[in-house]
């Protein structure tokens, strides 16, 4: 169609990808799940969001990516509710107060995550771009969790990397 119209294919191609790529958005139920780390770590009394804060925070999302991306990676759903089942609650249920701000931790996974839509040219942060952050920094709440659910971090890097990365 391109030479139809008198236009070299390369160039009109060389042209896209050197345009500089939209800043990726933020998908709002990563959002929202950014609102219950904060309750999350309220809770807890923290003075600053962590990543495993973040982790719960995307747990408590309805219809939850995190939650889809465990049974992926064949985690024991049992063992996973008796890990963080009390703090899975509903998302209507929040504390009052102000949110604190993401740990130094916390962001890089964030930054993390924009980053790799950002090299797939991709336009939408969700969840699973989260958790592969988390994975690729290996966070130790995570690996613990997982290992104490019958999984493992390279499991399920590997089944993100499998599935929607």
């Amino acid at each position: 169609i391109l030479e139809i119209c008198g236009l070299e294919p390369e160039h009109v191609i060389a042209e896209m990808e050197a345009r500089p790529a939209r800043e990726p958005e933020i998908m709002p139920t990563l959002q929202e799940a950014f609102d219950l780390a904060g309750d999350d770590a309220l809770r807890l009394g923290q003075t600053e969001v962590r990543p495993e804060n973040v982790l719960i925070g995307m747990f408590r999302v309805e219809h939850s990516l995190a939650m889809e991306a465990m049974q992926w990676a064949r985690v024991d759903r049992e063992r996973l509710r008796a890990e963080i089942g009390g703090r899975v609650i509903p998302a209507s249920d929040r504390v009052q107060g102000d949110v604190p701000p993401r740990d130094v931790a916390a962001q890089a996974a964030v930054n993390a995550a924009i980053a790799i839509v950002r090299q797939r040219k991709g336009e939408i942060v969700n969840s699973v771009h989260v958790l592969r952050a988390l994975c690729d920094a290996d966070d130790a709440f995570l690996s613990g969790l997982l290992a104490r659910c019958g999984s493992s971090i390279a499991k399920l890097r590997e089944r993100l990397s499998d599935s929607v990365l």
